[in-house]
């Protein structure tokens, strides 16, 4: 049972960690295309791959939350809530959840 719990933070750390790379470098750089652009390219490389751009907005969207809801979930067991922090995690999962389904609707509208 340890071994699972073990291989479940480290999982847990690991996309904690990529979530940041992804939050500290894509979203800003995302972001700035964006507003200089304001518009698809349409010979670009990733009009002609679809599936692509949505994964790469798939990545960009849940990393980033993955990574905000890992954080507020360690901040509030900082402040010394950890007698909640069964009904921390499940919102914080909840809400990752919304976060998630949230990000395929607007990809799959696109």
């Amino acid at each position: 049972m340890k071994s699972k719990q073990t291989l479940f933070e480290a999982l847990d750390w690991g996309i904690f960690s990529i979530g940041g790379i992804i939050a500290a470098f894509l979203l800003p750089a995302n972001i700035v295309v964006t507003l200089l652009l304001q518009q698809p390219i349409p010979n670009g490389p990733l009009a002609t791959l679809p599936v692509l751009s949505k994964l790469y907005l798939f990545l960009l969207l849940v990393g980033a939350a993955w990574h905000a809801m890992h954080r507020i979930r360690f901040v509030l067991y900082g402040f010394g809530l950890s007698h909640y922090r069964r009904g921390v995690t499940a919102a914080s999962m909840v809400a990752l959840a919304l976060i998630i389904v949230f990000a395929l609707e607007v990809i799959s509208s696109l």
